[in-house]
């Protein structure tokens, strides 16, 4: 079964089933996540701030997982994902 689940499901997840694997997606690099964020125009300047300052949470719990992806592009993305769930 693959979730996608934000920090504290993860958390919670980890307390409740040793065996499950997590996955913590990243973005390249901060500047990378910004722009992604602005340029979609889907969100708010307030929502937008806020969801940065999510990411800052969650950047700093990145250690907390079994593997980390960095997302650079989808496509390599998603095979990265795939090998790891066949893995």
């Amino acid at each position: 079964m693959i979730l996608e689940i934000e920090l504290n499901g993860a958390r919670q997840v980890r307390k409740n089933s040793k065996d499950a694997i997590l996955i913590f997606i990243e973005p390249p690099s901060w500047q990378e996540l910004e722009t992604r964020l602005i340029n979609r125009g889907t969100e708010s300047k307030q929502s937008t701030q806020a969801r940065l300052d999510r990411a800052k949470e969650e950047l700093s719990a990145a250690s907390e997982f079994d593997h980390i992806v960095i997302n650079h592009q989808v496509e390599e993305s998603v095979a990265e994902l795939v090998s790891l769930a066949l893995a």
